[in-house]
């Protein structure tokens, strides 16, 4: 017995899920991927599906498992066991519709390429060869926030450094802390004078400054004691730790009534502060990116980052800085102009014996080698990493 076209529709879904899953920017096995009921009931099975399942089961084509959690509810999970057909426009679905301005961000991304000889993921390489034909699957915003997503969103950083637009490098325009920045302009704008809004317009670093608060060992644990306070749910200890602080106090109060604007609240009430630091991220973000096309600049977005062409760049900054100066006191855009990395240690490179260790004082001192050409030699390939802790050319 043959699958029916509906069934092969459904395997289809499951093999460009499994697909997707490989664009995430640690590359993982993931074996099992999840449809929602809705999506399963409104464009597959609306009746008796779990029979379904187990007769393309049958057929080896699929495996699945039912998932029940603590509340009593459930879902499946499934995993392709062959290869065969991939279609990206069964995915678009997810996304809500879009309205003038997004479909410009959009558009820009069939200017998007990759430089010659850069490996990235399979999932990557099927959007550049797929995105004049069929954009709409690989461009999503969700419907928690209002959040862009798109195979760059999800590359890794090492792999995004390479990208081009238009066939010109690319600048990246990141606004540093952008999360703490938005807590302190909501808590200003609700509770008035607080101490963290205070720490940030005096331009403290805010994961050095709760390190030093809480005691903390390292400036990485201090960053996760952030995210804790702020994504993880109401909870008094946090309020202890600062000895009671009014901003604490009504991040707490947020977490815990229903606020109706969140399409998570009624279930999850601690995802409120969530919502507004995204709600707001992408509000300011697109007072830039309007800016942007009205004076006619390129630009891919990834979250609070802007990456523009290199012929652009201080136009762009000057627009994301004379918008963010509406809404933050102080803030700081940090620049990362990969050309110009490159292009400054080329010629250093021919000085570097090849297979010879170096230890990173001598690549500083005797080839004027700084940190961040360190690092871009490293993720790129140039350069490996023996024992003890030296570098030498590949």
């Amino acid at each position: 017995m043959n699958l029916t076209a509906i069934e092969q529709k459904f395997v289809t879904h499951i093999r460009t899920l499994h697909l997707k899953s490989k664009s995430t920017r640690k590359e993982q096995t993931i074996e099992y991927v999840s449809i929602s009921m809705k999506i399963i009931k409104d464009c597959y099975f609306q009746n008796e599906y779990e029979n379904v399942f187990n007769h393309i089961k049958q057929l080896n084509e699929i495996d699945f498992q039912k998932v029940t959690t603590s509340s009593g509810a459930f879902y499946y999970k499934f995993k392709a066991l062959k290869d065969g057909p991939i279609d990206f426009n069964l995915l678009k679905g997810q996304s809500r519709k879009l309205d003038n301005l997004e479909r410009i961000v959009k558009s820009h991304l069939r200017w998007v390429s990759m430089q010659q000889g850069v490996e990235s993921t399979i999932y990557f390489q099927h959007f550049l060869n797929q995105k004049e034909k069929h954009l709409d699957a690989f461009f999503l915003v969700d419907t928690f926030s209002g959040r862009i997503h798109t195979p760059i969103t999800s590359l890794q950083g090492s792999i995004r450094k390479h990208l081009l637009l238009k066939n010109e490098t690319v600048t990246s325009l990141d606004v540093a802390q952008m999360q703490p920045l938005l807590l302190s302009l909501l808590l200003k704008e609700n509770i008035g004078s607080n101490e963290f809004t205070e720490w940030i317009e005096q331009g403290e670093d805010i994961y050095l400054k709760f390190k030093e608060k809480l005691n903390l060992e390292s400036r990485d644990e201090a960053k996760s004691k952030f995210y804790q306070i702020t994504f993880g749910t109401a909870n008094q200890k946090l309020a202890d730790m600062f000895g009671n602080s009014n901003w604490v106090e009504w991040i707490n109060e947020v977490k815990s009534y229903v606020f109706h604007q969140n399409p998570n609240s009624t279930k999850k009430p601690h995802s409120n502060l969530a919502w507004l630091l995204q709600s707001t991220e992408v509000n300011i973000m697109r007072s830039i990116w309007q800016k942007l096309i009205a004076n006619d600049i390129l630009f891919f977005t990834v979250h609070d980052a802007v990456y523009v062409r290199d012929s652009d760049l201080d136009e762009a900054y000057k627009i994301m800085c004379d918008e963010l100066s509406f809404y933050f006191k102080t803030f700081n855009i940090n620049i990362e102009r990969i050309s110009s990395v490159f292009s400054s240690i080329e010629d250093k490179l021919k000085y570097i014996t090849p297979t010879k260790m170096y230890y990173p004082y001598e690549l500083f001192e005797k080839f004027n080698i700084n940190n961040e050409e360190l690092d871009y030699l490293f993720e790129n390939n140039y350069l490996e990493e023996t024992f003890p802790e030296c570098y030498r050319l590949k």
